[in-house]
Order: C-alpha cells, then sequence, then structure tokens
C-alpha cells in the first residue's frame, strides 16, 4: 500500500510539475498576444493616418487642379 500511494504521490507531483509548466507558458503568450494587439493597433493607427493625409493629399490636389483652371479661364490671355 504504502508502495502504491508513494507511485500515486509521484504521479501527483508530476502533474502538478506539468500544469506549472502550462500555466507559465499560459502567462507568456498572453503577454505575447497582449504585444501583437498594440502593435497591431499601433499599424492601424499608422495606417489611418496614412490613409487620411492621402485623400487631404488628392482632395488638395483636385482644389489645386480647378483653382488654376477657373484663373486660366478668368485672366486676360496674353497676344
Amino acid at each position: 500500500m504504502s508502495g502504491q500511494n508513494y507511485d500515486v504521490r509521484g504521479e501527483i507531483d508530476a502533474l502538478q510539475h506539468h500544469c506549472n509548466v502550462l500555466a507559465g507558458q499560459n502567462v507568456e503568450l498572453n503577454t505575447e498576444l497582449e504585444r501583437f494587439v498594440e502593435t497591431d493597433e499601433q499599424i492601424r493607427v499608422t495606417l489611418n493616418r496614412r490613409d487620411r493625409v492621402d485623400t487631404l493629399r488628392h482632395k488638395t490636389e483636385g482644389e489645386m487642379r480647378a483653382s488654376y483652371q477657373n484663373l486660366e479661364r478668368s485672366s486676360p490671355r496674353k497676344r
């Protein structure tokens, strides 16, 4: 009986060690996942900002073209 208790105790210890290893891996994976989420948010902000800049650039270019066209139509032509 004592031998069985020793074997069961060994299994319990081995399982407890395995649980501790898994818990440590879980903490590491959660930390890594949080870094990925933060990086993803930073990239998303950068891309959104870049998209806004491109939108403003296109809008400004269109307004400049229209302004130049109006200027050419309204200014007297050189002869």
